[in-house]
């Protein structure tokens, strides 16, 4: 139930690293620990402009705020416009909300940060430090997504598609185990990419599934643990059995595939992003029954 996972999440620092995807899914968690009531809601071109305001843009943007008022962004909406936004994103980017300062969620604090590389210094420090730019502290929980959308369906991304997660899992399973050698005590959700909607490109899925194997793989999410067994040679573990064990598996994949209706276009959801914040609620609060409202 709500109020208890709110009462489980006070006093914590969350922190939701990923793309505009990811940003949804900050603001409608934030939301739910401020108690207001609870359900899915699709975004307007207002409510998202102001999401952009506030945490910046994705694509060419790469997360810098825009200038001006707008809704649709205008003739700003392509890289040129980009080029004039403010240039205030840095490393995190972050994006940090209000604490929360009374029942049913106090002391609770939610950050969004946009990432774009598998492995980065900047984040990696601001994981284990906090964040240089507004003094918050390292958070006790990380929900971590990063380069699963294939190349030809955002041109404008870096380090995305599947030959670029071969290539960078590695990396970020390593920056995740440093992570957590200097911090054991938090903890870190991978969320995999979350099903594409445009049935002239079927064979995107595809691609976002091996992709997100891929990723599991080199993270040793609990999932993947299971499915690769306990060292199973008798010659010690593997480079990924040596990854980290407090991993776990936000799979946002294998239950969007059927929700297509509910896209607002190929990439975004903002109707389910009540439900994909009931997952986390149900796994980091140990609630079978998130889905219940109080």
């Amino acid at each position: 139930m709500l109020a208890a996972a709110r009462a489980c999440l006070a006093n914590r620092t969350i922190w939701l690293m990923g793309n505009s995807v990811t940003r949804q899914l900050a603001f409608t968690l934030q939301r739910v620990l401020q108690g207001e009531q609870a359900m899915p809601r699709r975004s307007t071109p207002i409510s998202t402009w102001r999401e952009k305001l506030a945490c910046g843009r994705g694509g060419v943007w790469r997360g810098r705020r825009p200038k001006g008022p707008g809704v649709d962004g205008g003739s700003t909406a392509g890289r040129d416009g980009a080029g004039d936004a403010t240039s205030d994103c840095f490393g995190v980017c972050e994006c940090a909300f209000e604490r929360i300062q009374s029942p049913p969620g106090a002391g609770a604090r939610v950050s969004f940060g946009w990432v774009y590389d598998w492995a980065d210094a900047t984040i990696e420090q601001t994981l284990i430090h906090g964040s240089p730019s507004s003094a918050n502290p390292p958070p006790d929980i990380v929900i971590y997504n990063v380069g699963g959308i294939p190349t030809d369906a955002c041109a404008a991304c870096k380090e995305t598609g599947l030959s670029a997660a071969k290539a960078g899992a590695p990396k970020l399973a390593a920056m995740v185990r440093r992570v957590l050698h200097a911090r054991p005590a938090l903890r870190f959700y991978w969320r995999s990419t979350t099903f594409l909607c445009d049935p002239k490109h079927e064979s995107w899925n595809n691609e976002v599934k091996q992709t997100n194997a891929a990723v599991e793989r080199h993270l040793c999410t609990d999932r993947a643990r299971k499915q690769q067994g306990h060292h199973s040679s008798g010659v010690g573990p593997t480079e990924e059995e040596e990854a980290p064990r407090t991993i776990s598996l936000l799979d946002s994949f294998s239950w969007t595939h059927d929700t297509c209706f509910a896209y607002d276009d190929f990439i975004h959801h903002s109707q389910l992003s009540f439900h994909h914040v009931l997952a986390f609620i149900g796994a980091e609060c140990g609630l079978k029954d998130a889905h219940s409202r109080s």
